[in-house]
This record gives C-alpha cells, sequence and structure tokens, in this order.
C-alpha cells in the first residue's frame, strides 16, 4: 500500500456494524479504533477463487488486503495512485 487509504462512508459504516456484532457492548470509539487498526494492519491475500469472485463482481483491478486482530481491510488503489477503503471485514465466517 502505498498511502494511508481514504477511509470511505461504506468502509466506515460497515467497520461500525460488525464491531457491534462482533463485540456487543463495546464502549470504544469506532472511528478510532478503526484507524488503530487500519495503521498496524499488515498484508495478506486471499484464495484465488474469492479474488476471481470479487474482480468479477465488482471489477477492481488492483486490489490490496490487509489484516489485524481478526478484521480485512479492503483498498483500491485508484488510477492516480491514491487508495480507498472500501470495505471492513471480519476474517471469522458467521461475524460479517
Amino acid at each position: 500500500m502505498k498511502l494511508f487509504p481514504i477511509i470511505t462512508a461504506h468502509a466506515r459504516d460497515q467497520f461500525e456494524a460488525r464491531l457491534k456484532n462482533a463485540y456487543p457492548g463495546c464502549k470504544k470509539d469506532p472511528d478510532r479504533l478503526l484507524d488503530k487498526l487500519l495503521r498496524q494492519a499488515y498484508p495478506t491475500s486471499i484464495n484465488p477463487t474469492s479474488l476471481v469472485n470479487r474482480t468479477l463482481k465488482h471489477g477492481y483491478p488492483v486490489m490490496y488486503y490487509r489484516t489485524d486482530d481478526g478484521w480485512r481491510f479492503v483498498i483500491k488503489e485508484e488510477d492516480d495512485g491514491s487508495c480507498k477503503l472500501i470495505t471492513v471485514e471480519r476474517i471469522c465466517k458467521g461475524e460479517n
């Protein structure tokens, strides 16, 4: 990832909803927690079948995946070289 990504409204909303689902009663500020997790996240990959399905569904040519503490951050590189966090997922099935 070249730059710290711009966090889209969709990504922020998904993180907040999934945070509440994964950790009911969590009192931490979702924006601060998202920023912290994203800053300490490390590069990861997804399996080839999922990668093909995501590319066909969304058509995003250059994607980066980062992970930390059970969270997956899906980052799209824009034509101008900037990056956008487009969604945040829980890695464990059933937590999304």
